[in-house]
């Protein structure tokens, strides 16, 4: 009998180590496929832009401040950095239109998160990878000053990937259980993390305000840019971002 005893106990820590080896590959293979993703939509944006009138092709750095839960009772996801790529080329004399990939990453902790009704602690990470897609009316130019004022809006997609931990508590047992000292998961919240962590495909809306400076006989343009975005589920957290870039005529 205690010999058996072994085994299972040895069976349910090997069964727990190959879960978290599961789950590692998986962030590798959500990294690797943001990264080829994000080189085909370059390789996209300079193919339409060669043809497109007044094209341009830049880089954006900023902040973004994910005001809602991720999921219920989660917490803020809060600041993180922002990273991007645009390619923006001209409709009408006022009118512009961009595409733009952008990466957000941020870890994140909660103290009493519902996952699909079961209560616990932990943390995780989450990584969006996102494209834009955007229209730009420009409202007006300083007299003095190449710089040129606008608003826009339009639709954005985003390929997220929510990562929890193993390091997770459950609140609402009679006694608190660590999944990682007893190596091995409960069955029922495995899948109360599996229902609501995981890649997911999210659409939501947006609208910008900004400013652009272009110097003449210079191919080459700066630009800061304000914007609001929200998701049309309650999946998408609503988020307020700030950013500023370079751009380069094609």
């Amino acid at each position: 009998m205690a010999a058996h005893a072994e085994w299972a106990a040895a069976g349910a820590r090997l069964q727990g180590e190959g879960r978290g080896m599961d789950c590692n590959v998986m962030r590798d293979t959500s990294r690797r496929a943001a990264g080829l993703l994000g080189g085909v939509l370059v390789l996209i944006l300079c193919a339409v832009g060669s043809a497109a009138a007044g094209a341009e092709v830049g880089v954006r750095l900023g902040w973004a401040d994910n005001g809602d839960e991720i999921f219920e009772r989660s917490g803020d996801l809060g600041g993180t950095d922002l990273v991007g790529i645009h390619l923006g080329f001209d409709l009408l004399p006022i009118l512009r239109a961009e595409v733009a990939g952008e990466y957000v990453s941020e870890p994140f902790e909660f103290s009493d998160g519902l996952l699909d009704g079961i209560e616990a602690a932990g943390s995780g990470d989450y990584e969006d990878l996102s494209l834009w897609v955007s229209g730009r009316a420009e409202l007006f130019s300083l007299m003095m000053l190449p710089i040129k004022g606008y608003l826009g809006g339009g639709l954005n997609v985003h390929f997220v990937d929510l990562q929890i931990d193993e390091d997770l508590e459950r609140l609402d047992a009679g006694s608190l259980t660590r999944l990682r000292a007893t190596g091995a998961w409960d069955d029922e919240l495995q899948d109360a993390v599996e229902n609501v962590a995981g890649e997911q495909t999210q659409t939501g809306w947006h609208l910008l305000a900004g400013a652009r400076l272009s110097l003449s006989g210079i191919p080459i343009s700066v630009f800061v840019e304000g914007r609001y975005s929200d998701g049309f589920g309650e999946e998408l957290p609503a988020a307020k971002s700030l950013y500023g870039g370079v751009s380069i005529q094609l």
